[in-house]
């Protein structure tokens, strides 16, 4: 249940069983030296703040059961290095990655529709990343600020517009065409949106 091992200073490895199919908010929080976690293969969604803060995570396989990850469910994870996200995930909730310094690699899964806002925020060695054609809503400075972050390719750079009121991103109506075709050019049009741009693509049904 929630919170079931949070500050558990001294676990180092979990395996998570089969039989699980939801990972409850704030389940290993602060788990501070959990280094390794196998997730069973029907978990659904991971929750809120569920690995936040465990510091010394080094090594977690997302498995293609898991269609949601919560609201900063791996955020200050500072040692994870590489992510997958399976195919079968639909949202990344704001936050989910947040904080996470030494992340270098991100493969985002195929049918990720939303990206939350500052989802990536603060992953320091992120150099390159890659939209799905899957992905229609992007949150506010997803990925931005970040140094050494030289590209972001969409696979599908067409239909993209941006506004400042999350009714209007939520709902698809009103603003500004975007271009997204220049992977180097993105990272600028990105860092320059405001505080409160959010993104979003119209796609012919």
């Amino acid at each position: 249940g929630e919170s079931a091992f949070q500050c558990c200073y001294k676990l180092t490895e979990i395996t998570i069983p089969d039989s699980v199919k939801i990972i409850n908010e704030l389940t290993f929080n602060f788990c501070s030296n959990l280094e390794k976690v196998t997730i069973g293969k029907s978990v659904e969604s991971i929750g809120e703040s569920a690995f936040q803060c465990c510091y010394k995570l080094t090594e977690i396989t997302i498995p293609d059961s898991v269609e949601t990850i919560g609201i900063q469910a791996f955020s200050t994870c500072s040692k994870l290095k590489n992510i997958t996200i399976p195919d079968s995930v639909k949202e990344i909730k704001p936050y989910a990655f947040g904080g996470c310094t030494n992340l270098e690699k991100v493969t985002i899964g195929k049918s990720v529709e939303t990206i939350g806002n500052y989802a990536f925020e603060v992953c320091e060695k992120l150099k390159d990343v890659t939209i799905p054609k899957s992905v229609e809503w992007l949150g506010i400075r997803a990925f931005t600020k970040r140094e050494k972050l030289t590209s972001i390719t969409f696979e599908d750079p067409s239909g993209w517009y941006v506004v400042n009121s999350k009714d209007a991103w939520e709902n698809k109506t009103g603003g500004t065409s975007v271009d997204f075709s220049d992977p180097r050019a993105n990272v600028s049009t990105l860092n320059s949106a405001d505080s409160s741009s959010r993104f979003f693509k119209l796609t012919s049904e």
